[in-house]
């Protein structure tokens, strides 16, 4: 009877960390419609790129209390090393584009090419897509729905990387200019790196599907 009086109390604010998930993965795609937005309207980079600061702090919030819970509760709902490595990756992903749009600010680049216009779109895509993804973790029967992300994001990655080498392959072609290669390389790697931390996210998906379907 003890144990059973115990119970709901070990259990009582697991429910939480769904939760800070799906916030998250919003939080990132409100970023990730900034990143865009700001693609689309270069002018407007500096109020734009403080704005996904505020949204990059707000995903350190998130993480920050994802990591206190952990600290305090005696039976999260699916394994610790899981919930530290998909909070990890939900927070770069935002860190990543934080960092884009800071290099267009900072670098006082006036005019958006195709490829960053192109990255900008993958990541909005794949950001929806795991936002879309986070609630069927609530739930054991809808589990395996997840890999579906894994797949399509994966295909996302795999674009993002194309893009990515046909932009260095069209800098160092066609451009004289020192200063416009290292900034637009950069620029374009850390993009490319954002649907790196959103394949991440797949990954820990799969592995926390494989655990418990």
């Amino acid at each position: 009877n003890l144990l059973m009086n115990f119970l709901p109390f070990l259990y009582s604010k697991s429910g939480k960390f769904y939760g800070w998930f799906e916030e998250a993965a919003d939080n990132n795609v409100l970023a990730a419609q900034a990143l865009l937005k700001l693609c689309k309207k270069v002018k407007d980079a500096p109020q734009i790129s403080r704005h996904i600061h505020d949204l990059e702090h707000k995903g350190d919030k998130i993480s920050h209390l994802v990591y206190d819970e952990l600290n305090k509760v005696f039976v999260p709902p699916i394994d610790a090393e899981d919930i530290i490595s998909l909070t990890h990756s939900l927070d770069d992903t935002v860190d990543l584009i934080y960092a884009s749009a800071s290099r267009i600010d900072i670098y006082s680049i006036k005019k958006i090419d195709n490829i960053m216009l192109q990255l900008a779109n993958i990541i909005v895509e794949a950001t929806q897509l795991v936002a879309k993804t986070l609630p069927k973790l609530r739930n054991r029967r809808t589990l395996k729905d997840i890999n579906l992300i894994g797949i399509q994001i994966n295909k996302l990655e795999n674009k993002a990387d194309k893009f990515l080498k046909d932009g260095l392959r069209n800098l160092f072609k066609d451009s004289h200019n020192a200063k416009d290669i290292i900034c637009l390389k950069d620029v374009y790697e850390k993009m490319e790196e954002a649907t790196d931390a959103l394949e991440d996210i797949a990954d820990v998906l799969h592995g926390i599907v494989t655990k418990y379907a």
